[in-house]
């Protein structure tokens, strides 16, 4: 199967660009994306969604072949079956590298969210054995704290949306709804470029949350009495740098 060339793509890319005297931005703005998205496919760093594959060929002022191929064809020539398997073969590849990189992404946060539950039973299991679990009524609270970052880590690695709407991409959207779940995220404008990569990040740190947030309780046991306020606190605290900030950090780098 032909091999895309992103390094010559990116090339005829910005001679285009040029040709119409156009910025990056402009480019940006007409397709509903980013400027460092199209600066990274004029590096050669990234290959645009085959979805905009047309809108851009459209605003450069090219045939969706030429794009393809990353060189002008002249006006009336005929394109042979070689050509015609190329434009094919390279479309299959694109949304093969896509689904690739979704498949990667998604082994990942499975084996991260194994390994977490794994770790945390052990850890609350020692605490047992130990007697270091809180009381039974303030067992229910930490307990509620903690099965919560579960049921959240649990929806991130199986059920969250691999891939958002296209209008995310067309509008300035920083509200994420899916069927009872909504997450607003003030200032940061969600699309298909930085989706994956939040979902990675809150299922990473969420994972590394769930393991913590015992071992916090235990310290915290062996020197104070309990108290659910303190614990309620330092657990939203964790929650906060753990996953609202690298929500907005991962998010902003990659818009």
């Amino acid at each position: 199967m032909h091999t895309i060339d992103n390094i010559k793509f990116g090339e005829f890319l910005m001679q285009l660009r040029k040709e119409k005297g156009y910025t990056q931005k402009d480019v940006a703005e007409k397709l509903g994306v980013s400027d460092k998205a199209v600066s990274k496919w004029e590096r050669g760093l990234s290959f645009p969604d085959i979805t905009l594959l047309d809108s851009l060929a459209t605003v450069l002022g090219v045939s969706l072949t030429e794009l393809y191929h990353s060189e002008r064809i002249d006006e009336g020539a005929q394109l042979g079956k070689d050509q015609v398997d190329l434009i094919i073969e390279s479309s299959i590849q694109a949304a093969n590298n896509e689904f690739s990189q979704q498949k990667r992404y998604q082994m990942i946060r499975t084996r991260s969210f194994l390994a977490s539950i794994v770790a945390m039973i052990l850890i609350v299991s020692w605490m047992n054995i130990n007697n270091y679990l809180p009381s039974f009524g303030n067992l229910n609270s930490v307990g509620g704290i903690e099965l919560a970052a579960v049921v959240i880590l649990t929806y991130f690695t199986f059920f969250a949306k691999t891939k958002l709407p296209v209008y995310y991409d067309q509008n300035n959207i920083n509200v994420y709804t899916h069927g009872v779940v909504r997450l607003h995220i003030a200032g940061l404008k969600l699309n298909n470029n930085n989706w994956q990569p939040i979902v990675h990040a809150n299922c990473i740190c969420l994972s590394i949350l769930i393991v913590i947030l015992p071992i916090i309780y235990t310290i915290y046991s062996m020197f104070t009495p309990f108290s659910y306020q303190t614990m309620v606190s330092i657990a939203v605290a964790l929650l906060f740098g753990l996953m609202f900030l690298p929500t907005y950090i991962v998010g902003k780098k990659y818009a």
